[in-house]
């Protein structure tokens, strides 16, 4: 038997999720813009693109790079890549637009 996780409360806009477009298309999505630096010691690592984790079943259907993104409160951006997790989700990378 498959664990089948409910990622109802993820995607409730009373919760966490941010009101957003892909291409006109109405989704919920996980957004998060990360810090441009992270410290590793000696070395550090750059993360300087936003992401925006949905649920495939609301997003348009793939292919996804080049379409266009806007969240709510965020901005415009470009889908640059995207990666399907396996459990129902795909995460976003984005480019501002």
């Amino acid at each position: 038997m498959a664990f089948a996780e409910d990622l109802t409360a993820w995607y409730s806009a009373d919760e966490f999720a941010q009101a957003a477009t892909i291409d006109g298309t109405a989704v919920l999505g996980l957004f998060d813009r990360p810090a441009a630096e992270a410290a590793l010691g000696y070395a550090g690592a750059v993360a300087t693109r936003p992401t925006l984790r949905v649920i495939v079943a609301q997003a348009p259907a793939a292919p996804w790079v080049g379409r266009v993104v806007v969240v709510a409160d965020e901005g415009s951006f470009v889908i640059a890549d995207a990666r399907p997790n396996g459990n129902g989700e795909v995460v976003f990378e984005l480019e501002v637009a």
